[in-house]
């Protein structure tokens, strides 16, 4: 029955379908847990979509299981949005991950924040063009 997509919810170990979502072992999915337990609320399909989503902007699985917030933080559609308007900016890089399972006034704002700065660096000259 856990084997079957979508079927985390009434698996007599739930941990087993995310181990393998995950790549790991029912260990490391244990620590993941105990550290993120609304991951157990997911279901399954759309655990799994929501990860593959993430792979698809070529994101580690590593990063993914370290912090898997935007995975039960953030809605499939926002999470699509968000991963859309970094990767236009080439800002979507591990040290933005965070921004992806924040609130949406965070993200907008952080977003805004630094699509500024970039727009405002654009034009000036860079440091070895001063030298």
């Amino acid at each position: 029955m856990c084997n079957e997509p979508g079927a985390l919810e009434g698996c007599a170990d739930k941990s087993e379908r995310i181990a393998q979502i995950f790549q790991c072992s029912q260990d490391e999915v244990k620590s993941i847990l105990a550290k993120h337990p609304s991951l157990e609320n997911m279901s399954i399909a759309l655990l799994e979509q929501k990860v593959n989503l993430l792979l698809s902007y070529s994101l580690p699985l590593a990063l993914i299981t370290k912090n898997p917030v935007p995975l039960y933080h953030t809605s499939h559609q926002e999470l699509s949005r968000r991963l859309q308007l970094l990767k236009a900016k080439s800002l979507l890089t591990e040290s933005n991950f965070d921004y992806l399972g924040c609130s949406s006034k965070h993200f907008d704002a952080a977003y805004e924040k630094i699509s500024a700065e970039i727009a405002a660096s654009e034009g000036r000259p860079s440091k070895c063009q001063l030298l």
